[in-house]
């Protein structure tokens, strides 16, 4: 009996001294890794991510005494130009002039031009309501740009808008050019009369004219478009917006062929929508590079075709399955550089000095004079 007593003294001692050193020991993760080791690892995430310090800390830290730099959006010079018939071409402007207003806060009013045949589109809202610089600031206060830079016209594709190149014009503007885009008839913001879907096939045919249009405005509006040479521009067409180019450049009895210094033709066709190519193309003279992906294959062949009716110099790019048109630019953005060293090579991005027009004199200074 008591030979058995004490051996459950000696047991319940023994269990409860496992029991103590248990609770004293390190846990493990379940993982087998050592906790020390996890807690290291889980520490250094999040000084890389989110939750490295709270908002503002690291700023304030790296760039202490440093003024904040103005956020301003991406919000570059809108135009509108008429059309006639109260219709209207809206396009987006930028180019490495406003990028330095940007910096300091500051954007161009929007510009629309009166509609000699019609009531012109009122500008949007949100345009509107801008008095230039975004913070209530007189425009007056915007300085003028000393130099211009030469012009890249992009066209989207058919049922499209400007919009659809993502970021592409902002990379042509690092590169040094002005970027033009627009909406192009019946589509976007200049559909707001007439879309698209309702044109015949006159209206198709008259679409290759807006281009003109558009390049006469940049060209002969020192006062609205001073930091732009419409002497010196490149266009760059997606699928319809191709062969609008094409058309408009094979066309050598208009003047505004004599600028065009370079050609950019995105998955362009024999003929979309009555605009046929392959005419106009044995008369282009400008260097033109061509890109078409085997995801349209009706372009694909098209582009081949277009390619051994071009006369002057001609690059040609084709791919696999990169999509369509502005597609290949904004969904595979490494393809932005193929077109950005075409145009480097084609139309260098040497900015030129702005001549201004010399003021009309008044009256009161004829009569100082006299």
């Amino acid at each position: 009996m008591a030979f058995g007593l004490v051996c459950c003294l000696v047991v319940s001692v023994v269990f409860g001294l496992f029991l103590t050193g248990c609770q004293q020991a390190p846990e493990k993760p379940a993982d087998g890794t050592d906790k020390t080791h996890a807690t290291a690892d889980a520490t250094h995430g999040d000084a890389e991510g989110d939750n490295a310090a709270p908002e503002g800390e690291g700023e304030d830290a790296e760039g202490e005494g440093e003024a904040p730099k103005p956020k301003v959006p991406w919000k570059p010079l809108t135009v509108q130009i008429p059309l006639g018939n109260g219709d209207a071409l809206f396009a987006v402007v930028d180019d490495p002039y406003q990028q330095q207003l940007r910096q300091k806060g500051l954007m161009l009013p929007p510009v629309v031009l009166p509609d000699p045949e019609a009531p012109a589109h009122p500008p949007a809202t949100e345009d509107a309501e801008s008095d230039g610089n975004g913070e209530g600031e007189e425009a007056a206060t915007i300085p003028k740009p000393t130099q211009k830079y030469p012009l890249v016209i992009l066209l989207h594709e058919l049922n499209g808008r400007g919009a659809d190149w993502g970021k592409f014009p902002e990379a042509l503007v690092k590169a040094g050019y002005a970027v033009a885009v627009v909406d192009l008839r019946g589509h976007g913001k200049s559909g707001t009369k007439r879309n698209w879907r309702t044109f015949e096939g006159k209206d198709w045919q008259a679409t290759p004219k807006d281009i003109y249009t558009v390049m006469k405005f940049l060209t002969n509006n020192v006062a609205q478009v001073p930091q732009v040479q419409g002497e010196n521009t490149a266009l760059v067409g997606a699928s319809i917006g191709a062969n609008m180019m094409i058309i408009a450049a094979g066309n050598t009895a208009q003047s505004h062929t004599k600028v065009m210094r370079s050609l950019v033709a995105l998955s362009p066709s024999l003929k979309e929508k009555n605009l046929e190519t392959t005419v106009p193309i044995v008369h282009v003279t400008q260097p033109i590079l061509m890109m078409a992906s085997q995801t349209d294959e009706i372009s694909y062949h098209g582009t081949e075709l277009l390619y051994r009716l071009a006369q002057g110099k001609k690059s040609l790019l084709l791919f696999k399955n990169v999509g369509r048109g502005t597609e290949m630019l904004r969904d595979y953005p490494e393809l932005q550089g193929n077109v950005v060293q075409w145009l480097l090579a084609t139309l260098p991005p040497k900015p030129l000095p702005v001549v201004y027009p010399k003021p009309k004199p008044t009256a009161e200074d004829e009569d100082a004079e006299e």
